[in-house]
């Protein structure tokens, strides 16, 4: 039984000693809502991220094996499914560090409220104007993330996307232009939405982004990340320097923003306006998945379902 670290019984979800304990039981009333024949004999928990992919909760994939009985029916039926589990970590100095307790409440909330009410809103608009087209309306959505059985303070259910052949790139490679246009275009499609729904709906959206909270961009937190930012700032300068020495010009506006680079993400992440959005607020490698077609072609992005969490914070997309 795989965990994400060598306190394997203390680390894992379905121990009795985790605070968000996981058994047969919970995950029989999970699924039965959405497939009331199934019944879940057996599961298996095995790891659900590498080494340095996964830092502000515990992930875990666990394997379900039951049976169906169809209605009528006697031939019991071979039923199987894997999903993603997700739950703060035991440690408290963790969570502090990472402060992981805002961010999951963030996250909470965008599977419980967020998402749910941009979907219905999508549906309604591609009813009103799109009614002429041949294109399904599930195509025109954006819905780029994995569907979500559970959402509460302590722990998060996921579809496991690694079923439907989506894979995370390679994050020492970095991501190549195809990629990076895919995700782009994806990011565009969720920004458009909350762009869309904050005119028609103003005081909804306020409601939606009020219950969101900055975990990481605030000012009580500069003195916490100070060290950690001067460490960042200081290799990014010394590598423009290296690799584009001629570049003096770029090197001076670069070195006067990251002179204050905390104090200018928290003004931009605090700017409101009639262009203000939620967005994806930890938008690196591991929180994005890919799927591609028979010829190597990107076919569907994915959004944070296997790997970390969508740190969602609201900006001026402007």
């Amino acid at each position: 039984m795989g965990v994400n670290d060598s306190e394997a019984r203390k680390d894992s979800i379905t121990s009795s000693l985790c605070s968000s304990h996981l058994d047969l039981e919970l995950l029989q009333r999970l699924f039965v809502k959405h497939e009331p024949d199934v019944t879940i004999d057996s599961y298996e928990e095995a790891q659900g991220s590498g080494r340095g992919d996964n830092y502000t909760a515990a992930l875990f994939r666990i394997a379900l094996k039951g049976h169906t009985l169809p209605d009528g029916g006697t031939k019991k039926l071979k039923w199987e499914k894997s999903i993603i589990c997700k739950r703060l970590p035991d440690c408290k100095i963790k969570r502090e560090a990472f402060k992981s307790e805002a961010l999951f409440r963030n996250e909470v909330v965008f599977y419980n409220t967020i998402m749910p009410e941009y979907v219905a809103f999508q549906r309604r608009q591609v009813e009103t104007v799109g009614a002429g087209t041949d294109e399904p309306a599930s195509g025109r959505l954006f819905q780029a993330i994995p569907h979500c059985y559970l959402a509460r303070d302590d722990l998060i259910v996921l579809e496991d996307l690694r079923v439907r052949s989506f894979t995370m790139p390679d994050r020492q490679a970095g991501l190549g232009p195809q990629q990076l246009e895919a995700v782009l275009a994806e990011l565009a499609r969720f920004h458009a939405v909350s762009l869309a729904y904050q005119r028609r709906h103003p005081a909804e959206f306020r409601q939606l982004t009020g219950a969101l909270q900055e975990g990481i961009f605030s000012q009580a937190n500069e003195e916490w990340y100070r060290r950690y930012y001067d460490v960042l700032t200081r290799n990014a300068i010394q590598m423009v320097r290296q690799t584009v020495p001629e570049k003096r010009d770029h090197l001076a506006k670069l070195e006067a923003f990251l002179g204050n680079c905390f104090g200018h993400l928290v003004e931009l992440v605090n700017r409101t306006s009639e262009l203000s959005v939620i967005c994806h607020g930890d938008c690196w490698t591991n929180n994005i998945l890919f799927r591609y077609d028979d010829a190597g072609a990107i076919a569907e992005v994915g959004n944070a379902g296997n790997a970390a969490r969508p740190q969602l914070c609201v900006t001026d997309a402007s």
